[in-house]
């Protein structure tokens, strides 16, 4: 499976063994401030945003749960409690006051551990999701502007394509899921384990 995220309300999942390259539209859990941010760790697929009362929440992906919905809640994150817990960091912020509502930004999920990088005008910070503990991991050589200069992490991934060389044959099958249709699509046998890039 390839997941892509194209806008900040739906999840794209393309099936790379399908001979005609279908994809699948499923709705996100919490669409509410820009695009979010989807990561790959044990081969769990995870979304992180921040929900309508301001907390980053991260979900996770099940396409075959028993519960109803696509996504399950696995973490809260209140910044101002991040903060609190954590004051050690606050000599390396450099923010106006008040604090904005979404301080940091979602900057990737670590593949191996339980452990997500936030983002801060350009300084990336590792937030470990069992200890809450917060540190600063990378900064540039200058404090960036509040308002642009933001860098976004990346990793090298390689995804095999040899299977879209049948996308001629046909049209891009595009579903539409949402979690009121779910158990109508019960039926696929491809799960979501993994995610490429």
């Amino acid at each position: 499976m390839l997941y892509m995220l194209p806008e900040k309300k739906y999840l794209v999942q393309f099936d790379l063994k399908s001979a005609a390259v279908s994809a699948q539209v499923i709705e996100l859990p919490c669409p509410g401030y820009k695009t979010g941010l989807i990561g790959n760790s044990r081969g769990v697929l995870y979304y992180l945003n921040y929900d309508e009362e301001f907390r980053l929440s991260m979900w996770q992906f099940d396409y075959h749960g028993t519960s109803g919905s696509f996504w399950e809640l696995k973490h809260c994150i209140c910044i101002d409690d991040l903060l609190d817990t954590n004051q050690a960091i606050w000599h390396t912020l450099h923010v106006p006051e008040p604090l904005p509502c979404r301080l940091f930004e979602p900057y990737g999920v670590h593949p191996l551990s339980d452990i997500i990088f936030l983002g801060l005008q350009g300084r990336v910070y590792s937030y470990h999701l069992g200890s809450h503990k917060c540190e600063l991991v990378w900064k540039p050589e200058r404090v960036l502007s509040w308002s642009n200069a933001f860098i976004y992490a990346f990793s090298y991934s390689y995804v095999n394509v040899k299977d879209f060389r049948k996308a001629d044959h046909g049209l891009l099958s595009l579903t539409s899921i949402t979690n009121d249709t779910k158990e109508e699509n019960a039926s696929h046998d491809d799960t979501a384990d993994h995610l490429r890039r």
